[in-house]
């Protein structure tokens, strides 16, 4: 199988600790680090038509992809060549039509595992940013008039849906090393913004973080909802560790001896 990984950089440390770090980095045909794009989709897309293999993998520069996480890409990859070949994108994390989570990774911003082990790719509605796998003769891209680097996955996820191309979750545990957010900032919002007119048909669009709504009423009540979880219940939000190899460690561990499987 030849893939390729494409990331867009704006930190080389981040990426040099984290990314780079993954044991079977060194497996893909090509790692393709965009550098000093102005959006995701414009990093993105420029490494679609840069690379030369067919499976592509966009993921963040603070992911740190274990030891046999390529084995479970190419597992659910031969499940779906013979249960839906003309699959749309892959992701590790992602919402279905009833607002359910599906997927399985750790994230440090929050502080914890989120989701269960599964063993076959699911079926989604839309899908985390953090990480995503496209076919190139897919002829999916990312649009360019989406700004910043929040929403491309739901982005991406709807034009798939729009032809006809189906969207999954796959188990392929990784861990997300990043920083969560006190208050979303103002890009994640014009980010939502451009989301809810594109595709204002289609609305309400529920997605891993946010339920994009006709309702102009929408961001100031997330916003007072974060106020209200941090100012008055005392949330604290996770962050990025300075070694998320220790961290895959110490994770499988304590989950291994909650499951009893060791």
């Amino acid at each position: 199988m030849e893939w390729s990984i494409i990331t867009a950089v704006n930190n080389d440390e981040l990426l040099a600790n984290n990314l780079l770090r993954s044991p079977e980095v060194s497996q893909a045909k090509e790692v393709l680090l965009q550098k000093g794009f102005s959006s995701a989709a414009k990093a993105y897309n420029s490494g679609i038509d840069k690379s030369n293999a067919e499976i592509l993998v966009f993921v963040h520069q603070d992911v740190y992809l274990p030891s046999g996480w390529l084995d479970c890409l190419k597992k659910a990859l031969a499940h779906l060549s013979t249960h839906d070949p003309k699959w749309g994108v892959l992701g590790v994390r992602g919402v279905s039509r009833d607002a359910r989570f599906h997927g399985h990774i750790y994230c440090t911003g929050n502080k914890r595992i989120l989701g269960e082990p599964f063993t076959k790719p699911e079926r989604i509605l839309m899908l985390d940013e953090v990480l995503l796998v496209v076919r190139k003769s897919s002829g999916l891209r990312f649009d360019e008039q989406l700004p910043g680097f929040h929403f491309y996955g739901t982005d991406i996820c709807l034009e798939s849906n729009g032809q006809n191309l189906q969207s999954y979750v796959i188990p392929a545990f990784c861990i997300h090393n990043t920083n969560g957010y006190e208050s979303m900032p103002t890009e994640f919002w014009r980010s939502y913004s451009f989301i809810r007119k594109k595709w204002a048909f289609q609305l309400p669009i529920r997605t891993p973080c946010i339920e994009v709504s006709h309702f102009p009423l929408t961001i100031p009540w997330a916003r007072f909802r974060r106020w209200w979880w941090i100012a008055v219940k005392g949330y604290r939000v996770g962050h990025r560790v300075p070694d998320p190899v220790k961290l895959y460690s110490e994770v499988t561990s304590r989950f291994c001896m909650a499951n009893k499987c060791l």
